[in-house]
């Protein structure tokens, strides 16, 4: 799945296998993201736990978009995580069981690792009404967590599901945006977050980045408080505030084959040297 998400209050991305092969990320620091989110679902920003925090000018927000507790966990124990976010698809993939036990997991870890940090849970029916009870359910095996976002898909009728969940102070992220309308209106019911995706703008003959940053113009005139966290390539350019991509592709950031080779030699030069 790929997506570039842009909220109400900041602006993310996805992308897809394709574009990870293909891109690279450019982190900027900038912001208020450093800061301990506030205790409740009031849209206040939120961002890691003393131990993680960035200095005072602000963090690069990186997303782990998984559900699977080792790759959480690994992520998590190397420091870098600003979120994680997950969907019904993503859970699939894991072992079958009870998912409230599955999400109460993830948030086993985030604690365990001093992180206070936005978990994103995704509503998986297509009724209104069921999607209130789910977020709802939510909240009440989840709410412990203090920055338990719900994942809505955008829809005439789901504008009113954004807004009755704000209405109850809970932090809505509406996912499946694949046009500025629909970005728009989204904000404009109450939605934290907003998720553009991306990839699939893209594949269906429209100019992505232009949608990006004909939101962040929106934004910008409405003074939604948003801002530029994490990008990618054509991304950085458009506007994006928050990227999330597999623990996998993580790896890729942090590896470069001349860093193998400088540490190869370094090793073996001082090898020698004890010889």
């Amino acid at each position: 799945m790929s997506s570039l998400a842009v909220g109400h209050g900041v602006i993310s991305a996805e992308r897809s296998a394709g574009e990870r092969e293909r891109g690279t990320f450019r982190p900027r620091r900038h912001g208020h993201r450093g800061r301990r989110a506030e205790r409740g679902r009031d849209g206040s920003a939120s961002g890691a736990r003393a131990e993680h925090r960035d200095g005072g000018q602000g963090t690069v927000l990186r997303f782990v978009d998984s559900a699977n507790l080792v790759e959480i966990e690994e992520a998590l124990a190397r420091g870098f995580p600003a979120g994680i976010t997950t969907n019904p698809s993503i859970l699939a993939k894991e072992e079958k069981g009870d998912f409230r036990e599955h999400i109460k997991k993830i948030t086993r870890l985030l604690e365990k690792y001093g992180y206070d940090i936005p978990l994103s849970v995704e509503v998986f029916s297509t009724r209104p009404d069921e999607m209130v009870v789910q977020a709802q359910d939510f909240l009440r095996h989840f709410g412990a967590y203090p920055n338990l976002n719900v994942k809505v898909p955008i829809g005439r009728d789901e504008l009113a599901v954004i807004r009755e969940l704000r209405r109850r102070d809970i932090r809505v992220n509406c996912t499946c945006c694949m046009s500025f309308n629909q970005a728009v209106m989204a904000a404009r019911a109450g939605a934290n977050s907003v998720s553009l995706f991306y990839g699939r703008i893209r594949d269906i003959g429209y100019d992505a980045a232009s949608v990006v940053r004909q939101v962040r113009a929106v934004f910008r005139e409405w003074r939604v408080p948003s801002e530029i966290i994490l990008d990618v390539n054509e991304a950085l350019q458009a506007g994006a505030d928050i990227v999330t991509v597999p623990p996998t592709f993580f790896r890729q950031l942090v590896s470069h084959p001349k860093t193998d080779e400088a540490v190869t030699q370094f090793v073996t030069d001082f090898q020698r040297w004890l010889k």
